[in-house]
């Protein structure tokens, strides 16, 4: 089945990216529409007539549950059993199957292939994926550690290994093991993933995205006490929902400045100290999740910045590493300053780890399965 040129719908809950790439991975047609509403059947119909219809589509799906462990192909079934993990990802699940529902409607007779972000952390082990809660959470309603990011980080793992020197990795890796890699997705959402010979180990989000590093409008770790509190207090499930998803994190640390990192450093150049708390309080969790993620591998090979603040912020990059410097961790400051949005080797005289930038590729990574998966049918 011919599956060359890949129509990639990366569906937010208020935002639809659309992306063709053709069989060279080049991408030929871009655009970004508004939040996946009723006008998106007609948005995406005008997108197809410019640009021509593709051999196949596929969706970004953020939870896969425990249903979903590899892309597939969406047909009746499938579709039927995307809809139990809407309860798992209530933002983010919903919008990517109003695409999908679109697009086979759109495209009928084009296959539709679901990439999932949860995929690639199916790989973790029992011991760093299980939660210590009661067994009937855990096997009646399938609670345990999943992952996300998994498109940037199968990205990530794919290109660190061509960008980095040979000189700047351990040479030869340890015995018996493949490179071992420390990926940091640091964005809107933000998470850090420990990488054995191309298999996730470990990731510090969990059941949900909320769990992890401070985020941009998430906490990241939190003791459950607080959520109790919270509940005690008078607050509804939607208010600590709402408190929790989109004024915490960043936002929360500036009392209410910006959830946008570049505000955030430009304010604390100038004083700001709730900014300046608030990039305080990010890099020390970032740094303290990077050992703990080197750990989970006994030890790592490269640390990785990827996503929009890990490509684009020199400055979180140098502020990080300083602190890792007991790990062997330096950077170049010159290539750290010119490795914006690019994907660039970026270690220092000395280190003996390697540092490296990779651009968000998680179109390349979603086409990359499409075709996958589409070839083995």
């Amino acid at each position: 089945m011919a599956s060359d040129r890949i129509l990639v719908v990366n569906s937010g809950s208020s935002s639809v990216k659309l992306r063709v790439v053709e069989a060279d991975d080049t991408i030929s047609a871009a655009e970004d529409l508004g939040p996946p509403d009723a006008k998106l059947a007609d948005a995406l119909a005008g997108f197809v007539a410019r640009m021509g219809p593709p051999d196949a589509t596929a969706h970004r799906v953020v939870h896969g549950g425990g249903l979903f462990s590899a892309p597939t192909v969406i047909d009746d079934a499938a579709r039927a059993a995307l809809e139990k993990t809407t309860l798992l990802a209530p933002l983010h699940n919903p919008p990517a199957l109003v695409a999908i529902d679109v697009s086979r409607r759109l495209l009928a007779g084009k296959p539709c292939v679901a990439c999932f972000d949860t995929s690639f952390h199916t790989t973790i082990s029992p011991q760093a994926s299980t939660y210590a809660i009661p067994a009937s959470w855990r096997t009646d309603w399938g609670v345990h550690r999943y992952g996300f990011h998994g498109l940037s980080c199968a990205w990530a793992t794919r290109r660190a290994p061509e960008i980095l020197s040979p000189a700047s990795l351990p040479c030869p890796p340890t015995p018996g093991r493949g490179l071992r890699l420390v990926i940091c997705h640091l964005g809107s959402g933000s998470s850090v993933s420990a990488v054995e010979g191309g298999r996730s180990v470990d990731t510090t989000m969990g059941f949900s995205p909320l769990e992890g590093l401070v985020m941009a409008s998430r906490p990241g770790d939190l003791d459950p006490a607080v959520v109790l509190l919270a509940l005690r207090r008078g607050l509804t499930v939607e208010d600590v929902d709402d408190a929790l998803e989109n004024r915490s994190g960043l936002l929360g640390l500036s009392d209410g400045r910006s959830a946008d990192m570049r505000d955030l450093l430009e304010a604390r150049h100038q004083g700001d100290g709730p900014a300046g708390l608030a990039v305080s309080v990010f890099v020390h969790r970032l740094r303290a999740k990077i050992a703990a993620m080197a750990a989970a591998t006994s030890g790592t090979d490269a640390v990785v910045f990827t996503g929009g603040i890990g490509e684009n912020s020199a400055e979180i990059r140098a502020e990080v590493c300083a602190g890792l410097e007991w790990m062997g961790v330096h950077v170049d400051p010159a290539a750290n300053k010119e490795a914006a949005g690019s994907d660039r080797d970026i270690t220092g005289r000395g280190s003996s780890v390697a540092v490296g930038v990779v651009a968000a590729r998680e179109e390349l990574q979603m086409a990359a399965e499409a075709r996958r998966v589409l070839r083995r049918n």
